[in-house]
């Protein structure tokens, strides 16, 4: 979801970029006496673009590809004007800077291209080849072809390296998940296999309680038991904090004492056989209901 709000952005930029050429192309259109017929059909297609934009009912790759041709065709029609030559090279270059955040490169070359295309166009037929160029004038030119390509080379660069981070990165983070994905089948299974025993030990505990009449005995069979729910619950806090990493924690619902519960954290803390033990006070409002809805397991 992220990633196509992100592309959604960059389609919006294009847009408002091209519409404030296509509006700056009007302008010089009507003061320099340019062709009125290409920025109609310039108009009409930026028209296009903003309703496919909202009604998404082009596929968002063709969209962009709609987009980058509106590009290319209004940046053909400011170039192929005598007045335009010289400025032609910083404005592909913003045009490719614009087009970068798309990551496709093909769309860089394309845009180079189409540069080098523009200025074959100017000297074949708006120049002319009888004209006499000043050595400033060639110097000028090839400086611009080769800011043209380097930005288009660079970016393209940039574009790959980019890709290449964005793939280490997600299959570190593949292989995070699946060694989060193996340590949460080990702790189910571990924890499967040591409640089996320990659910034997409380059942055996229970029998003998029923049977043995020595008060002493029984003690040690009641601490035994105690101690046995005790670590069954431990167990299942290993698995409520795997759950809680890996996003899947799931909270039940029931209704439970909330005397009884402090009475289960007031006899487990008597069963820790500590020197210096701190006293534990609980001081329960009045108001609190006797009975609530909650976890108990996770609350204790």
């Amino acid at each position: 979801m992220h990633e196509k709000e992100r592309q959604r952005e960059i389609q919006l930029v294009i847009l408002l970029v091209c519409t404030i050429m296509i509006f700056v192309l009007s302008g010089e259109s009507i003061l320099l006496g340019w062709d009125k017929a290409a920025i109609v059909l310039l108009a009409l297609g930026i028209a296009a673009g903003w309703y496919v934009y909202f009604t998404e009912k082009i596929p968002e790759s063709v969209r962009l590809w709609m987009y980058f041709i509106l590009t290319m065709l209004s940046f053909f029609f400011y170039g192929i004007h005598e007045t335009s030559i010289y400025d032609l090279a910083p404005v592909m270059i913003l045009v490719i800077i614009m087009y970068s955040a798309t990551e496709k490169y093909n769309m860089i070359r394309l845009c180079v291209a189409t540069y080098f295309l523009t200025m074959t166009y100017d000297f074949v037929f708006v120049l002319g080849l009888s004209t006499e160029f000043s050595l400033l004038d060639i110097t000028r030119i090839l400086l611009h072809l080769l800011l043209v390509y380097m930005a288009g080379y660079m970016t393209k660069n940039g574009i790959k390296r980019r890709s290449k981070e964005r793939k280490r990165t997600d299959d570190k983070m593949a292989q995070l998940e699946e060694t989060n994905h193996r340590t949460e089948d080990f702790l189910t299974n571990v924890s499967h296999e040591l409640r089996t025993p320990i659910n034997a030990v409380s059942g055996i505990t229970s029998v003998m309680l029923k049977n043995e009449e020595n008060a002493e005995k029984r003690k040690d069979l009641l601490a035994i038991q105690t101690a046995g729910r005790r670590l069954f619950g431990q167990i299942g806090d290993i698995l409520d904090y795997t759950e809680i990493d890996t996003g899947k924690i799931k909270v039940s619902e029931e209704t439970y004492m909330i005397s009884s519960l402090i009475n289960d954290i007031i006899a487990g803390e008597r069963l820790l056989e500590r020197e210096n033990t701190l006293e534990l006070i609980f001081d329960i409002d009045a108001g609190i209901p006797s009975v609530l809805l909650g976890d108990e397991k996770k609350i204790k």
